[in-house]
């Protein structure tokens, strides 16, 4: 269930109302704006912020700035007119309706933007359509001009050469034609000479019309096409719905495990009830983040951390994105010796913290002094004494760190210590090893005998 936020202020002048919205150290990125010509909303979960304004306004004027935590709208009135409130009073169902019409009317202007996209993009296609045309007509235009350029320079230069030919082409220009000749007409051609490269092998002429004539025989028939089968039905598609029983464990049941499993789920029912926490007996309003924290840290400070770590769990599944609830997970995971868990919800809390301003250095410090608490616990001196630096120089004072440090100094100084005797006996026994090797001397067969 949302937060409502009723802490904004608004203001107004005569074309333009400015309402501030706080955005309770929430981040800009996760702000989800909606506004039209009579409803705005802003949702950044878990809170909620929606106006039913009491005048219509121009929205394609208005803006919305995130700045300084704050969300800033800047709507400008569509009549010059001074408003008597910035909402006004509707029902559920009226408000519903609003909210509706808003949607509608969002949902008409964008459509009629992306039509209008689509016109103008499919003016611009025909229009490089056309130019490209074009530009392909004057291409082939210029390609048609150089060919006439290039044929007519040929025509001249044979024109000029034909003036200026000698007498020897009355003789070429008969024996071209002759070429040109069937060879019909130049067998049957007795009168002339026959010159070498004029005579043809009839052997030759009967062999390439045999060659043509097999290849004819070899060519295979044309293939006949087969008739195309007639279009089958087209299928219909039809939703299936699946309803599947909840379970608990991650594997498939089965009968011979039926009794124990449902043993262990009693008593696990039951060791959630000693806790004083039970989220089946949570009323709607409860599942509220803000009140699980506090009741968490309640339960925290009666050492009922058990109770604690399923309030903090609880909400934690329902908003995963509060810093301090795993913060808060963190001190009681360190109540109760959970180092692993203390060091895993330290450390998603650091992540969440980003960027690191002034507001969040006290989850941040609570975060390093838990987390090096844990690996400190674990053995991990060295990334203990890194986490217990940070924490001290966020709060230099604390005289906790002090002895901390000096905690870390000493593990990690008994491991450095550690490594170093290890490597040397591992050194002295990869040398006496070399050194028996060489030791070994050569027996003879008289020796062995004796």
């Amino acid at each position: 269930m949302p937060l409502i936020v009723n802490d904004y202020t608004w203001s107004q002048t005569d074309s333009l109302v400015i309402v501030k919205v706080p955005l309770h150290k929430k981040l800009p990125r996760d702000v989800d704006l909606f506004t039209s010509s009579k409803y705005i909303k802003a949702h950044f979960p878990p809170y909620l912020f929606e106006a039913a304004l009491s005048e219509e306004i121009v929205e394609e004027n208005s803006k919305c700035v995130l700045r300084d935590g704050h969300i800033l709208f800047l709507l400008a009135k569509r009549e010059n007119m001074t408003w008597a409130s910035l909402t006004k009073e509707l029902t559920k169902q009226e408000l519903i309706r609003l909210k509706e019409e808003a949607i509608a009317e969002t949902h008409n202007k964008f459509e009629k933007i992306s039509n209008e996209k689509a016109i103008l993009k499919s003016q611009r296609q025909s229009a490089c359509v056309s130019k490209h045309l074009a530009l392909e007509g004057e291409a082939k235009a210029e390609i048609q001009r150089k060919k006439e350029t290039l044929k007519t320079n040929a025509l001249t230069d044979f024109m000029e050469w034909k003036k200026t030919e000698t007498d020897d082409s009355s003789t070429l220009l008969p024996l071209w034609k002759k070429l040109q000749a069937k060879p019909s007409e130049m067998q049957s051609d007795e009168e002339h000479p026959k010159d070498d490269h004029l005579i043809f092998d009839d052997e030759s002429i009967k062999t390439k019309k045999e060659t043509q004539n097999i290849n004819k025989k070899l060519k295979p028939p044309p293939k006949t096409e087969k008739p195309l089968p007639p279009n089958a039905p087209i299928r219909v598609f039809v939703n299936i719905k699946c309803d599947f029983t909840h379970r608990s464990f991650p594997t498939p049941m089965r009968e011979s495990k039926f009794t124990e499993e449902e043993e262990w789920l009693s008593k696990q029912a039951e060791a959630r009830r000693k806790t004083g926490f039970m989220v089946e007996d949570l009323r709607p309003e409860e599942n509220n983040p803000e009140w699980l924290l506090d009741k968490g840290k309640s339960f925290h400070d009666v050492g009922n951390y058990l109770g604690a770590v399923s309030a903090f769990s609880h909400a934690i599944r329902t908003w995963n994105k509060i810093p301090e609830l795993y913060a808060a997970r963190a001190a009681t995971q360190v109540k109760l010796g959970n180092w692993r868990r203390a060091i895993f919800d330290a450390t998603e809390c650091l992540e969440l913290c980003r960027p690191h301003v002034e507001a969040n250095a006290d989850l941040r410090f609570a975060c390093h002094l838990h987390r090096g608490l844990g690996l400190l616990e674990v053995g991990k001196g060295k990334s203990a004494l890194a986490d217990f630096i940070e924490a001290l120089e966020l709060r230099p004072d604390d005289g906790r760190l002090e002895h901390l440090i000096d905690r870390a100094e000493s593990l990690q100084a008994e491991h450095e210590v550690a490594e170093a005797q290890e490597t040397m006996r591992r050194l002295i026994t990869t040398e006496d090893d070399g050194a028996a090797k060489l030791d070994t001397k050569y027996l003879s067969p008289a020796d062995l005998a004796n």
